[in-house]
């Protein structure tokens, strides 16, 4: 006989009935959010264990959003672990999917014995948590809660102030605003980086501030990319409505506080294969104020796609007024980098290397630019921009067809 175990922190799957050795399971389902034109579905990811509390071994058939296994030609990226004391590793279960929402595992439970399965690298939220702390104590950083979430849980940031002094320009980095997408092994990596030899002169002149789990609720909860009250606010970011997004406003005081010239917004691609490729969601260097400022981001920019291949994401969703680093760049003249999606199928020690790397990347050409300290940043003239206007008219064509048209003529496309 079967048991389904989803009343863990961070488990993620909806409703679903147990017949014997067979399993049907829904996904769970938030709201979906729209913006920029377009509708933004993050209902694709599950988190959840079976245990086989019989006397003897069964072969566990788990259909989600399925009957059975026809029509399902995909193998699926899993992940599993025996207990939540344990990584989750790459499963080796029998699985099919149909490159979206509807999967068909077999797997086989010793009697007695449990298995914990994703779709994403899970990481409990309270390892996870831990496993920060331990990081920032390592580098010597200091651990600031900013604020606390719709249900009470600290909002954490860790800062490493610059060794030449607080007037030294700010490397801001978040990540976690959708707890499904294992973005915050990028945080990691640049937090061990961060604490070795190889970041020391980055240290002396830049500081840098990380707030890896912007979303506590979320990772608790389990959420699809809300927080408890139900928002999306990477897409929906409003600090004015902290009634239901606090985690939004408590974010943008402390950015206020920072003014950072670089932020990076880590997320993660994490099953949809090949048609997605890790790189940074790319806007047009006119949207900064300055001759050195736009040169420096359009340095930074050819200097992270020569280490992604020229994978990147240009158009609108790079342009979404409602979005932390539209808000960022608007006040602070902050070169961004949000999204910048890592992608799972690479594997997990890929995903860190390649945060720690692009961080790297701008950081280093912030001081071959010798653009160090926040006074030049914020000092720089806005001037009329863009200068060419035909540039301009590509530019916003573009975005307006990424964006709002081919939103509103996606369903007659079929897309």
């Amino acid at each position: 006989m079967l048991k389904l175990l989803d009343d863990f922190p961070g488990a993620n799957i909806g409703p679903g009935q147990v017949d014997g050795n067979r399993v049907r399971l829904r996904l769970r389902r938030d709201p979906v959010t729209r913006a920029d034109g377009a509708r933004h579905d993050y209902n694709y990811h599950f988190v959840f264990g079976l245990q086989n509390q019989g006397p003897a071994p069964c072969r566990a058939q788990v259909g989600i959003e399925a009957e059975g296994p026809q029509g399902l030609s995909q193998r699926p990226l899993l992940y599993a672990a025996a207990t939540l004391e344990e990584e989750f590793a790459p499963a080796n279960v029998g699985a099919r999917y149909d490159g979206g929402r509807a999967y068909w595992l077999e797997l086989d439970l010793a009697a007695g014995q449990s298995l914990y399965l994703a779709n994403t690298y899970f990481q409990p939220p309270a390892r996870l948590a831990a496993r920060l702390a331990e990081l920032a104590a390592a580098g010597g950083a200091r651990a600031e809660a900013y604020g606390h979430s719709l249900q009470g849980r600290d909002l954490v940031a860790y800062h490493y102030p610059a060794a030449q002094g607080p007037e030294q320009a700010c490397v801001f980095i978040t990540s976690g605003f959708h707890p499904p997408e294992p973005d915050t092994l990028a945080s990691q990596a640049v937090m061990q980086w961060l604490a070795s030899p190889q970041a020391s002169e980055a240290r002396q002149r830049l500081s840098f501030c990380l707030a890896p789990m912007v979303n506590p609720d979320g990772f608790f909860l389990g959420t699809q990319g809300h927080n408890a009250a139900g928002v999306n606010f990477y897409w929906e970011f409003r600090p004015e409505r902290a009634e239901r997004i606090p985690e939004a406003a408590a974010l943008w005081a402390l950015a206020q506080r920072l003014q950072p010239a670089l932020y990076f917004d880590f997320h993660a691609y994490t099953f949809q294969g090949a048609a997605k490729a890790a790189g940074p969601y790319l806007k047009p260097q006119w949207h900064y104020r300055g001759l050195a400022v736009r040169t420096l981001a359009a340095d930074m920019e050819r200097r992270l796609l020569e280490f992604t291949g020229g994978a990147c994401m240009r158009g609108a969703s790079p342009l979404a007024l409602t979005t932390l680093q539209s808000r960022l760049t608007r006040r602070f003249n902050t070169v961004t980098f949000a999204k910048y999606h890592l992608h799972l199928g690479q594997g997990l020690e890929a995903c860190r290397e390649h945060g720690r790397q692009v961080v790297a990347a701008a950081a280093l050409a912030m001081l071959d630019a010798d653009l160090t300290r926040t006074a030049d940043i914020l000092a720089a003239p806005y001037g009329r921009q863009p200068r060419d206007p035909l540039r301009s008219l590509a530019g916003w064509s573009q975005a307006l067809w990424e964006g709002p048209s081919k939103g509103f003529l996606r369903p007659l496309l079929g897309r």
